[in-house]
Order: C-alpha cells, then sequence, then structure tokens
C-alpha cells in the first residue's frame, strides 16, 4: 500500500481494489503505449495485456521509453514485459507479439475489463474500435497528427466510437515531437485508471491538444445512430 499511498488519498481504497483487479489490453508499446503502459503500471492496474507486432528499432527510442539500444531488433513485447516488470514487479503481465485483428480480438478480448489504444496505423485502430463494440468493452483512444493530439473515450451505447463520423486513413502520424507522445499516452492511462475508478463524470467523450498552443479542448460525441455502435 506504501507504493500507492499518495494517489489513494484521491480515489480510496476502493478504488485502489479496482485497479488492483482490473484487466486492460494495450495495443501498441511505442510512442503512446510506453506512457499509457508506465502510468498504468504505477497506477496498480493488476494485470496488463500488451499487443505489439513489431520490433524494437532505433529510430523509435526519441520517444518510446520503453525500448532502449539494448533490445535493437528484439520483440516489442518483450522489451516492454522486461521493462515494466522492473517498474513494478507486483503486477502480472500478458504479452501477445503479433498484430491486433479480429482473430486475436476473438482470442483475448473477452478476457479484458478495458481497451487502450496506441497504435499510429488506420487499420488497426478500426480493428480495435470494432471489438470494443462487438464485445462492449470501453476503448481508450488516443492519437497524433504532427502538432495535435486527440483521446477519445468509446463506452458502446453511450458516446460516439471511432467510426460514428467515418475518419479517413492518413499517413501524418509519421510525424510526430517524442514529447507529445507523453502527453497524450498519460491523458489515455488516466482517463482509463478514471473509467476503472469511476471518477469519470460523463461530461466529455473527447479531448482536442493543440500542442502548438499548448491549448485542450473537451467536448462529448454523441453516437450516430446510422454507425451501428448502439446496437
Amino acid at each position: 500500500m506504501e507504493r500507492y499511498a499518495r494517489h489513494q488519498e484521491l480515489i480510496g481504497a476502493a478504488g485502489q481494489t479496482a485497479l488492483a483487479k482490473a484487466r486492460v489490453l494495450v495495443i501498441g508499446t511505442g510512442g503512446l503505449g510506453s506512457p499509457t503502459l508506465f502510468a498504468l503500471a504505477a497506477a496498480g492496474v493488476g494485470t496488463l495485456g500488451i499487443v505489439d507486432d513489431d520490433v524494437v528499432e532505433i529510430s523509435n527510442l526519441n520517444r518510446q521509453l520503453l525500448h532502449s539500444d539494448a533490445f535493437i531488433n528484439q520483440p516489442k513485447t518483450d522489451s516492454a514485459k522486461q521493462t515494466i516488470g522492473r517498474f513494478n514487479p507486483d503486477i502480472q503481465l500478458k504479452t501477445y507479439s503479433q498484430r491486433f485483428d479480429a482473430d486475436l480480438a476473438e482470442q483475448i478480448v473477452p478476457e479484458y475489463d478495458m481497451l487502450v489504444d496506441c497504435v499510429d496505423n488506420y487499420a488497426t485502430r478500426i480493428a480495435a474500435n470494432a471489438c470494443a463494440v462487438k464485445y462492449n468493452k470501453t476503448l481508450i483512444e488516443g492519437g497524433i497528427e504532427g502538432m495535435s493530439g486527440f483521446v477519445q473515450i468509446v463506452i458502446p451505447g453511450k458516446t460516439a466510437c471511432f467510426n460514428c463520423f467515418g475518419v479517413e486513413d492518413n499517413e501524418i502520424y509519421r510525424q510526430v515531437l517524442g514529447a507529445s507522445t507523453g502527453i497524450i499516452g498519460n491523458l489515455q492511462a488516466l482517463e482509463c485508471i478514471k473509467q476503472l475508478t469511476g471518477i469519470w463524470d460523463g461530461s466529455y467523450s473527447y479531448i482536442a491538444v493543440d500542442f502548438r498552443q499548448c491549448s485542450m479542448e473537451r467536448m462529448f460525441l454523441e453516437p450516430n445512430d446510422d454507425c451501428g455502435c448502439k446496437k
């Protein structure tokens, strides 16, 4: 309890117990996944699932703080498990060294309480959104496009999903300042913790961040009836 004493003053013993019992699947261990996993592990989330099919490259190291030169050309899931395991040895880590798709989702998503999408490609975002709706799981989506970023809370039947407004594919995700990933990744972890402990107030489901102006805007996105995420 000493490890979590400072934030237990905010969430109480019941909140800390909820985190200890929680099972969260984090998709991606890169620029967003690194701070997200660190923050969730630090908070004491009992079980973290880690999905990534990539290997560590030197170009990752300006922003992907789970990894280091020692893990170059090794699976990112191995690097993430070792780093987080040393950081907090009291939590359970489960790794899946493959691309997240419908087949993998069917195998593993039902055993988790919540999903956090920390990827940089459109196809995986759509797959994560689809399985959140299918399995009725809350999804915390995050992304960065140049000097802008966002966090979206997807609660099937209550908020808009990622596909409600016909999001278009793009390749801007490659343009990123390392420090900005820490902002969005930690926001994703924060919103995840608020959901798990019941302190999300329900007044917003989308956070838009402008890094250039250091500004943030919150809004609530209603589900699009034509999308089907209410069904």
